[in-house]
């Protein structure tokens, strides 16, 4: 399911949150990366830590625990991991390149 996420040039705006979710319900640690990685790529590293914030801030206990885990993975991802990253800062999103 990642890898076609991550071929993607852009996604949908309406995916956003069903990815959020997605991460932040997911029990697994491992797992959860799957749903963060691609929402990172395509629409940025601060919005997707802004929706971690709020679910931080006004989730159930399960949906913190949910952010915290998610907040981890998205930050240690790698700018060379997806073909909407090139040479720069990696803080590209909504689906923009880097110029080469």
């Amino acid at each position: 399911m990642r890898k076609p996420l991550l071929e993607r040039e852009s996604m949908p705006e309406g995916w956003f949150v069903p990815l959020m979710a997605a991460a932040v319900h997911d029990p697994d640690p491992s797992f959860c990366r799957w749903f963060v990685e691609p929402a990172v790529y395509a629409f940025g590293l601060r919005r997707v830590a802004a929706a971690l914030v709020d679910h931080l801030r006004n989730g159930t206990d399960a949906e913190r625990a949910g952010a915290v885990r998610a907040w981890y993975s998205a930050h240690v991802l790698r700018p060379d991991r997806s073909p909407l990253y090139g040479p720069g800062d990696g803080l590209i999103g909504a689906g923009r390149r880097c110029p080469a």
